[in-house]
């Protein structure tokens, strides 16, 4: 698809199920996005369809209106991912349109930046009022967004960028750590600044390795105690005592949110992407597990040990 001819109607739809609550959104090049979630944890493969339809009907479209489909390819749960892989895959096999394949960390750090700006009350009030049964977000996205005309600044750098009006005068600077549970003692965790380029490389690390290469680069940085560090994610309150105790060794002034990733942040860099024709195709979207699943470790574990075993015999 030429997203050029299509760029005044382009409508993305965002999938997230890499987390525990399921979440899809909307998104037209007017910045009107529409969120639907659902809070029940890991019913993903029961809501989804649902969503999807809800917010086709809260948006006044059809699928066949949709120009492409975002979805969050990972890290995160291996199940959740597969699910939003292949339901992704399936709709645009079938509705003959592309896929747009978005790093889980990298929309949920952006997502961190959006709730930073608005400040929690009115992000929750935006993008979880249920009551409102999806809004126009327009006017609150372009105090993060500065947008004219969305097809022809879409690709620029200077499209991303913080609004000094919404931030607090004593923040210097703020960097954003989404960080998830990897479990073996690691987290998957990346660093993103306010322009969401990342810092630090999203990847699995163990948590001390990711916090000392996080130190080093502050430290280039003259990181000071004004400056604020967003570490958001499931580890929050997992190694809420590590990182504490980091931050205090460092002097940094830190903020933990256990928040979990929605399509919010899938949507606005779906959109990007997709101006940017950064589209794949169907059979090009894969997942990006980051590392192998459990079951093929655990699985390799054991013919390394049943090897082993026969050798000696």
């Amino acid at each position: 698809m030429n997203s050029k001819e299509t760029n005044t109607k382009a409508k993305i739809l965002a999938i997230e199920t890499t987390g525990f609550m399921c979440s899809v959104c909307i998104l037209d090049e007017s910045l009107n996005l529409i969120h639907k979630y659902e809070t029940k944890q890991f019913t993903h493969l029961k809501h989804l369809s649902s969503l999807i339809n809800d917010a086709c009907l809260v948006a006044n479209i059809t699928l066949k209106d949709i120009s492409a489909i975002a979805v969050s390819s990972g890290p995160g749960s291996f199940t959740g991912i597969r699910i939003g892989i292949s339901t992704a895959r399936a709709l645009s096999q079938a509705l003959n349109i592309p896929c747009i394949d978005v790093s889980t960390l990298k929309a949920f750090g952006l997502t961190a930046q959006i709730k930073h700006f608005l400040q929690e009350t009115l992000y929750n009030e935006i993008f979880f009022n249920d009551e409102k049964n999806g809004v126009n977000t327009n006017d609150f996205l372009k105090n993060i967004y500065y947008i004219n005309n969305i097809g022809e600044n879409i690709s620029s750098n200077e499209t991303i960028a913080r609004n000094k009006s919404m931030a607090h005068d004593e923040e210097k600077r703020v960097l954003f750590c989404p960080a998830l549970d990897a479990r073996r003692n690691q987290v998957y965790s990346g660093c993103f600044d306010e322009n969401n380029s990342e810092i630090i490389e999203a990847k699995p690390y163990k948590l001390d390795e990711f916090l000392e290469k996080l130190a080093k680069y502050l430290d280039s940085q003259n990181w000071s105690s004004k400056d604020k560090l967003y570490f958001v994610g499931d580890v929050a309150s997992k190694y809420n005592t590590e990182y504490s105790d980091w931050a205090s060794r460092y002097n940094y002034s830190i903020i933990l949110e256990n928040d979990v990733q929605n399509a919010i942040g899938v949507a606005l860099l779906g959109l990007q992407k997709f101006y940017n024709n950064e589209t794949i195709k169907y059979s090009e979207l894969n997942a990006n597990y980051m590392r192998i699943p459990e079951a093929e470790r655990t699985l390799k574990e054991r013919l390394q040990r049943e090897s082993k075993i026969c050798a000696k015999k």
